[in-house]
């Protein structure tokens, strides 16, 4: 018993003597969002997802499982995996410029029918392969000993495929074939010794489009959308970061040939507790991060909770 005192004891000062600058928790094994890579060195990441869903949020908010949506006739499960590639470089230490792949890896529907029913269901799939890709680019407004700020700018490219191009009996298509721009500020604030405060806002804007087809022709616009995301993580003296992440999205109704669809609009709060551990090199830093997502509540959303696993390497 004197024994696990003694190392508790140990471990309670050394955390308490511990202690990081703010640049050093940015760039630690969960980076802040405010990270920018060292002028003229490249950056590398890759997240894998894995989720599942049983239920959803209706245009009410009221949670629905997908085995009363199918009248208690089968117990449907939803699985989506996605791996997302990002590439960048830094033109200077304060630009930064990137671009990211989604590739769609599974998207499908198992709707496990009671026996008495097995002969009215069949199991969906969604589109595999690529997303619609983003390049964007940071720059760093402004920086002192207890605070960061950023401004960040994406362009999405709809090179996904639309959901008019999906095979019949497809549940979801790879990507939107819509374009859209992102306009985003992010701030690091150092709180203490060893805890880094992180917020960041992003106004997403979709581009409307055109279609055509025999019978009809028109516009379509999905809504605009808002997202905040803020975390809190504490970083250990053995190269490990923990916290939580919370995360806020709302969708804006969409719109058909200049008309605002009813009950068209989304949102959507989860949170996410997450680790990092990061192996320090000479050349390169590796950051490995494990986090898991719950949904908290929503409108119109899939509530679908699931683990990332991540990859970065940087300098």
């Amino acid at each position: 018993m004197k024994g696990r005192i003694f190392v508790l004891s140990v471990m309670l000062v050394t955390c308490s003597l511990y202690s990081l600058n703010l640049n050093e928790m940015v760039n630690g094994p969960v980076t802040g969002l405010t990270f920018l890579p060292k002028a003229r060195t490249a950056y590398f990441q890759m997240e894998i997802s894995a989720l599942s869903a049983t239920s959803y949020w209706n245009y009410e908010d009221k949670e629905i499982s997908y085995y009363d949506y199918y009248d208690q006739e089968a117990k449907p499960e939803l699985f989506l995996k996605n791996l997302s590639l990002t590439c960048g470089y830094s033109l200077f230490n304060d630009l930064y410029i990137y671009a990211n792949m989604p590739i769609v890896l599974q998207q499908d529907l198992e709707v496990n029918p009671l026996p008495e029913y097995e002969q009215y269901y069949n199991d969906r799939k969604g589109q595999s392969g690529n997303g619609d890709i983003t390049l964007g680019g940071k720059v760093l407004l402004r920086r002192d000993r207890y605070s960061r700020l950023i401004v960040e700018f994406d362009f999405q490219w709809g090179s996904g495929a639309a959901t008019d191009e999906i095979r019949h009996g497809d549940i979801f298509p790879s990507g939107s074939e819509r374009q859209a721009y992102e306009l985003s500020l992010a701030a690091d604030f150092q709180l203490g010794s060893n805890f880094l405060l992180s917020s960041k806002v992003m106004w997403h804007n979709n581009i409307e489009t055109h279609y055509s087809n025999l019978d009809d022709s028109g516009t379509e616009k999905e809504g605009n959308e808002i997202h905040y995301a803020g975390r809190l993580i504490y970083y250990t003296p053995t190269n490990i970061g923990i916290g939580t992440i919370f995360t806020w999205s709302g969708t804006e109704k969409d719109e058909f040939n200049g008309e605002k669809i009813e009950n068209s609009e989304s949102r959507n709060v989860s949170l996410s507790p997450v680790i990092g551990y990061q192996i320090e090199n000479k050349s390169r830093n590796m950051n490995i991060y494990l986090k898991y997502r719950v949904g908290i509540s929503g409108k119109n959303y899939t509530i679908a909770n699931g683990f990332f696993l991540g990859f970065s390497l940087f300098k």
